[in-house]
């Protein structure tokens, strides 16, 4: 896209499947979409007025349930296209931690991250506390149904990896901006998109 050579418009995966995703998210779901906040998500999938909550994981199980105690919770990937074995959960680490190899502290932080991670309570932290699935191999369950179903899930038919774009933050923002004006209405499918290659090469998207 930098160079001119390649358009979204050649990939119908985000062409057509990922503006139809977003369209049927957008007409099944809040009157007004971009106001509502997740506490307002969060009330309404508890309460039986959402039957749906998108792009959410186990972190929002806890504060769901102090809400509706009893609430049956059904967990599920991202329908990419019409084949149902591609509805997958995604795996993948989206964060990192470094540690300063000149800090005068280091050791001290290498111990804290070697008991986070081999302690019985480190490793159940992951699950009982952040309300993440553990990035390490553990035995234990979770209370979770949200992390259980999605380990289920990928133990059946796999799981897609985490797609991580590198780019700038000033690409992601224009990028925000152009899809809630597609989400607002103010501008169609062809105009959004090419507004994403435009900003792409303006802003010098790839962080290359």
């Amino acid at each position: 896209m930098e160079s001119g050579g390649d358009s979204l418009n050649n990939y119908p995966v985000l062409k057509d499947n990922f503006f139809h995703f977003v369209d049927l998210v957008k007409e099944n779901g809040d009157a007004k979409p971009l106001e509502a906040d997740l506490s307002a998500e969060e009330a309404a999938f508890a309460s039986g007025k959402a039957a749906i909550m998108v792009g959410q994981g186990a972190w929002v199980e806890a504060d769901l349930k102090k809400i509706n105690p009893d609430i049956n919770i059904g967990f599920t990937g991202y329908p990419v296209d019409e084949d149902a074995a591609h509805c997958q959960v995604i795996t993948g680490s989206d964060q990192a931690l470094r540690i300063n190899k000149d800090s005068k502290n280091k050791q001290a932080v290498l111990d804290f991250i070697n008991w986070w991670y081999t302690s019985d309570y480190g490793k159940s932290w992951f699950t009982d506390v952040a309300g993440v699935v553990p990035p390490i191999k553990t035995e234990g369950t979770s209370e979770y149904a949200v992390i259980e179903q999605g380990n289920a899930s990928a133990a059946e038919k796999g799981s897609a990896p985490l797609g991580v774009i590198y780019s700038t933050d000033s690409f992601h923002t224009a990028f925000g901006e152009a899809m809630q004006a597609y989400v607002e209405g103010g501008a169609s499918k062809e105009d959004t998109i090419k507004k994403i290659e435009t900003k792409w090469v303006e802003i010098d998207g790839s962080s290359n």
